[in-house]
């Protein structure tokens, strides 16, 4: 009997070990730190493609349908996970899908800053507007030379053939040397307090303005040759950055009357204040200026906040701004903060200057840097804005200046999509040329005031879903940050044993906007 006992608490105690045994074979391996799950998927399948095209040099790329890595990543049981590497990736479900078409362009944020080649390149990566401002944009001084005699050819020149599918963002500079003549006596002919100073008649500068809005209006009266339109109007620029002779008395006087004289020639033309260099303590004085000047406690002088040149992603350690910490850094959440202190939340916030270089520019900012990390760069520099409430971003040039502001190998003749062989002999597409167009073709048509943030920087990945309204599915924006860390270039592969590090019961386990409003989470979704 006890023999008999024996032997069945024997063959128990083998059972246990071996569903113990069992357990411990089926608990999954920890979650590689740098990995990410989607859950809830519906699909098969999710393609993964890599943003950056799999070539040290934008010259080798030479078909580019095939320039980038892309993998076919099982969905199992509704999860699916994706290693990040160096490059950041797209995440499609099913198939890649097609870009979308021109209707569906209407709000798009893609755009390149300061056209100096327009050409069939702007429209091939798919930018679709424009910014207009220098060296020239609409000056006073150049265009109406002397009272009532206006030469717009100049202008023209350059409006009509920017205008193919593209939004014009157009800077206004008050300049005048016939219409300020104390001013420029003072200081000389066209010498700098004489250009860069506040008008001193502002019925005459009103009138100009007018005349350039009502011909820049395309409503079929008194428009220039082939009516170009104007959408945005931006008074001045970078007043904090050396580019104004006034006061922020001045300043904020001329914005309020641009902005009167725009309106009563286009109510739909939208007027920006003067793009902000990085002095947000300026701003901030011009913001209360402004409320001194109101005629109305709702009162509005600008519809748009630009501003240019400012660290805008966390913990970004790239080469194109001042060091991370520096008195000018300025992000995103810090310029939103301002507008609402003042009363200006409801306003649209613009970067119409973003760049990052390749090369070692002349000042060594951060070191030389290859055309990838260039590439990374500008995917990063659009999607953390844009789906942090940026409407729109231009991309400081699209070829490289030369001996810009006289300096050769500045650091904005290194910041172009497409070399200039003056600087270097060459004139290939770079890495970030195919990067942007990939972006647009990937995310444009989205919902811009529905993306959804799915992982915000914990463990440095960053993960944001748009939703493509003319597809009606989603597409992901991955990457992994590798501050601080020896970054390797990788191929996004499926890693099936890694856990989820996203939660909830929603798809991609957040319940968003879109989702909502389609009625698709389950009642129980938090």
């Amino acid at each position: 009997m006890k023999k008999s006992m024996l032997a069945v608490f024997s063959i128990m105690f083998i059972i246990v070990l071996v569903l113990l045994s069992g357990c411990a074979q089926e608990k999954p391996p920890e979650e590689k730190p740098n990995s990410f799950t989607l859950s809830g998927l519906t699909a098969n399948k999710i393609i993964v493609t890599e943003a950056i095209p799999k070539y040290e040099t934008g010259k080798d790329v030479t078909n580019y349908d095939s320039a980038f890595n892309k993998e076919t990543i099982s969905v199992k049981n509704g999860k699916a996970t994706i290693e990040l590497g160096e490059s950041p990736v797209f995440i499609e479900l099913d198939f890649s899908y097609p870009k979308a078409t021109i209707a569906d362009y209407k709000d798009s944020p893609f755009g390149i800053h300061g056209l100096n080649d327009y050409s069939s390149n702007v429209n091939d990566i798919g930018a679709r507007f424009t910014r207009y401002a220098g060296p020239q944009g609409l000056v006073w001084d150049l265009i109406e030379k002397s009272k009532g005699s206006f030469d717009w050819v100049s202008d023209e020149r350059y409006l009509e053939t920017y205008q193919n599918n593209l939004k014009l963002f157009v800077t206004i500079k008050s300049a005048n040397s016939w219409a300020n003549p104390s001013d420029c006596d003072k200081y000389g002919s066209r010498k700098e307090k004489c250009l860069y100073g506040p008008p001193q008649d502002l019925d005459l500068y009103s009138n100009f303005i007018k005349k350039a809005v009502e011909r820049y209006d395309a409503d079929g009266i008194d428009d220039a040759p082939g009516s170009p339109r104007i959408d945005y109007y931006q008074v001045e620029n970078e007043v904090d950055g050396g580019f104004w002779g006034g006061t922020k008395e001045d300043y904020t006087l001329l914005l309020k009357t641009t902005y009167k004289a725009i309106k009563e020639a286009d109510p739909t033309a939208k007027v920006a204040i003067a793009g902000m260099a990085g002095r947000m303590d300026y701003y901030k004085e011009l913001l209360a200026e402004i409320e001194k000047i109101k005629d109305s406690p709702n009162d509005r002088y600008f519809d748009v906040f630009d501003y240019h040149i400012v660290t805008i992603y966390p913990n970004y350690k790239g080469n194109v701004f001042t060091a991370e910490g520096s008195p000018s850094e300025v992000k995103v959440t810090s310029v939103q903060e301002m507008l609402n202190e003042y009363g200006y939340g409801d306003v649209d916030v613009f970067i119409t200057e973003m760049s990052a270089y390749d090369g070692d520019p002349e000042g060594n900012f951060f070191g030389r840097q290859s055309e990838t990390q260039q590439a990374i760069e500008l995917l990063k520099l659009y999607v953390y804005p844009i789906a942090n409430d940026v409407k729109k971003i231009g991309w400081v040039t699209l070829t490289e200046w030369h001996n810009y502001a006289g300096k050769e190998n500045s650091y904005f003749d290194n910041v172009g999509l497409i070399n200039n062989p003056q600087n270097d002999g060459q004139s290939h597409k770079k890495l970030a040329y195919y990067t942007y167009k990939l972006m647009t073709e990937k995310l444009e048509g989205s919902d811009w005031d529905n993306i959804e943030t799915i992982s915000d920087g914990t463990g440095n990945i960053y993960v944001y879903k748009f939703y493509r309204k003319d597809l009606g599915k989603p597409v992901y924006v991955a990457w992994k940050d590798y501050s601080g860390e020896e970054s390797k270039r990788e191929t996004a592969a499926q890693k099936p044993e890694a856990k989820s590090g996203t939660k909830g019961k929603c798809g991609d386990g957040v319940c968003g906007p879109v989702e909502k409003q389609k009625g698709a989470c389950p009642e129980d979704c938090k």
